[in-house]
C-alpha cells in the first residue's frame, strides 16, 4: 500500500506491506546499513533535502514493513498552491 498526504509545508509518504521481508526475520533493526537500495535512497534524500527530510523504516506489531518519508513541499514559481488546485 502507498499513501501520501500533505500537511502545511510537508509531503508525507508511507509505503507498507504485510509480508515477511528480510528484516522481519532479523532481530537487528535497520540502522542505515541494511542494503544498497535503502542506503542509496537515504543518502540521496539527505543530499537533496539535508536536515529537512525524514526517512524511517518501521516494523508494525502485526507484521510487515513500512517506509515513512517526509519531505518539504516545493512549488515551481510559487511558494504554495492557489485555492482550488
Amino acid at each position: 500500500m502507498i499513501r501520501a498526504a500533505t500537511r502545511e509545508h510537508l509531503l508525507s509518504i508511507l509505503v507498507s506491506d504485510d509480508g515477511q521481508g528480510k528484516f522481519a526475520r532479523s532481530s537487528v533493526p535497520y540502522e542505515g546499513s541494511a542494503g544498497i537500495g535503502l542506503a542509496n535512497t537515504e543518502r540521496r534524500l539527505n543530499q537533496l533535502y539535508g536536515g529537512d527530510c525524514h526517512f524511517e523504516l518501521r516494523w508494525p506489531e502485526n507484521g510487515g514493513c513500512q517506509v515513512f518519508i517526509e519531505l518539504p513541499l516545493r512549488f515551481k514559481n510559487r511558494s504554495r498552491p492557489e485555492a482550488g488546485e
